[in-house]
């Protein structure tokens, strides 16, 4: 953990010191209590346990949030509260998952779960969380493919009901995979996967 100017001021092993597989992170104050949390998800290798840490590297909660069998990675994206919504995270497996994603509250219990693209696709899946629509009702979920598809960006209710579908970013015939950001009231995805990186905004 480090502060702006790149002091740091905090580190953890957020899994076992022999893993190898990689940590993707994601951090917000989802309990809304001034204090940014950060959650972590292991990489390919890894099991589906996801952490909740504090900054200082105590765990406050953790689930295994698919079956303990499964060890292809996964994607996390924290949100905090943002007036009478409630913070938590989202969650999505790497290549080899389904898109199955599912959304937890500040405890770690799912409070919801859906399928991002037909139940067949086992590309992986990229997410993001934020509340970057307003007026709607519930924070948004964006997701992207991982690998094995077009750029197919989707925005999600955190009830799993698809509310924006764009195709737009890059060409439909290059399927080598996505990550995804908002930005402020935008979506951005970027290439990886065998291409140019290439970082571009959304339409839809």
């Amino acid at each position: 953990v480090f502060k702006t100017d790149g002091t740091l001021v905090a580190e953890f092993m957020a899994y076992a010191g022999n893993f190898r597989g990689g940590v993707r992170v994601s951090c917000a104050d989802i309990d809304g209590d001034d204090k940014p949390e950060i959650v972590t998800a292991p990489g390919n290798g890894g099991g589906p346990h996801v952490k909740v840490f504090s900054t200082k590297g105590v765990v406050e909660s953790e689930v295994m949030v698919y079956s303990p069998r499964f060890a292809g990675g996964l994607d996390v994206a924290a949100f905090e509260p943002s007036g009478s919504y409630k913070g938590g995270f989202v969650t999505s497996p790497g290549a080899t998952g389904g898109p199955h994603i599912k959304v937890f509250d500040k405890d770690a219990k799912m409070t919801s779960e859906f399928m991002a693209f037909p139940a067949s696709f086992s590309g992986g899946v990229r997410i993001d969380a934020g509340n970057f629509i307003q007026n709607n009702g519930s924070f948004e979920v964006v997701v992207v493919p991982a690998g094995d598809s077009s750029a197919n960006t989707k925005v999600f209710k955190t009830s799993g009901q698809l509310i924006k579908d764009s195709q737009t970013g890059f060409e439909e015939l290059w399927a080598g995979g996505l990550d995804v950001a908002i930005i402020g009231n935008q979506v951005y995805i970027a290439s990886y996967g065998g291409r140019q990186t290439s970082i571009r905004k959304v339409k839809f």
